[in-house]
């Protein structure tokens, strides 16, 4: 049986150490370099680093439930895996993934690897090579994480304003700088996750395949309403979805549009 502490403001989160939100909850793990990932309710990420390339990047394993990341952070995921240098919005469940990339750079390196725009949205099905890809609306972007602001934190915290620290060592071709070893350690490329046999998906937390489990069906909404996973709630019909799209495209439901369906 797994166990649990209550967190505290300025607990250490060592690296392999998981974090779980309940309902109406939230958190932020600050990292050592800077950047930071803060957690909605009701997720549970396991955080752990590993090197690719030259990157010393934070990892963090989701397999359900959504959060906000800035910095060097690869994020994977049942259908999906990116390395980010930059501020991107993640909402996973064992099925879907649904990925925006807010300001800096990303790329996508599994199930295909492609790059993303700021201001592109990546969505990736469990099971599924193809993703789609699309281009957000000025107006858009800030709902994607206007969760955020139903918690209120004192933060960055006081310990992150210090002075930078000074430069870390050169180390050797082939070899990378590690601050938790303080030594130059060798370039290491994670070997990407297996392919699992027909109803399962690769599970990073327990690093196996598991069943595919049957999502309950949505509730029904009101009319004039739709029901909108992200907040797990029914919302206003904003606009008629069109389930005729241009050539090259296919219709989303989850969000109402038309997307390319890049293979």
């Amino acid at each position: 049986m797994d166990q649990w502490w209550a967190a505290q403001t300025g607990m250490t989160v060592n690296s392999g150490d998981q974090v779980r939100t309940g309902p109406a909850s939230s958190a932020i793990v600050a990292f050592t370099d800077g950047g930071f990932f803060q957690l909605d309710q009701n997720t549970d990420p396991i955080f752990s680093w590993a090197v690719f390339g030259q990157i010393r990047c934070i990892v963090v394993d989701l397999l359900e439930g959504q959060g906000a990341g800035n910095g060097e952070i690869c994020i994977r995921t049942a259908s999906l895996a990116v390395e980010a240098g930059s501020e991107v919005n993640i909402w996973a469940t064992p099925r879907q993934a649904v990925l925006t990339l807010l300001r800096g750079r990303l790329t996508v390196t599994w199930p295909q690897r492609m790059a993303l725009l700021p201001g592109q949205e990546v969505t990736a099905n469990a099971g599924s090579s193809a993703v789609a890809v699309r281009n957000l609306s000025p107006a858009e972007l800030p709902q994607r994480v206007a969760w955020r602001g139903r918690y209120a934190f004192n933060w960055p915290a006081p310990s992150y304003q210090a002075a930078p620290p000074p430069p870390l060592p050169r180390c050797p071709e082939g070899q990378v700088y590690d601050p938790g070893s303080r030594s130059c350690v060798p370039v290491s490329t994670p070997a990407p996750p297996p392919r699992c046999p027909e109803g399962q998906v690769y599970d990073p937390r327990s690093r196996s395949c598991v069943p595919v489990s049957t999502p309950a069906p949505p509730p029904h909404c009101p009319e004039g309403q739709v029901y909108d996973p992200r907040s797990r709630s029914c919302v206003p019909i904003t606009q008629q979805p069109s389930t005729v799209c241009p050539a090259g495209q296919v219709y989303d439901p989850r969000t109402g549009h038309c997307v390319y369906n890049i293979r």
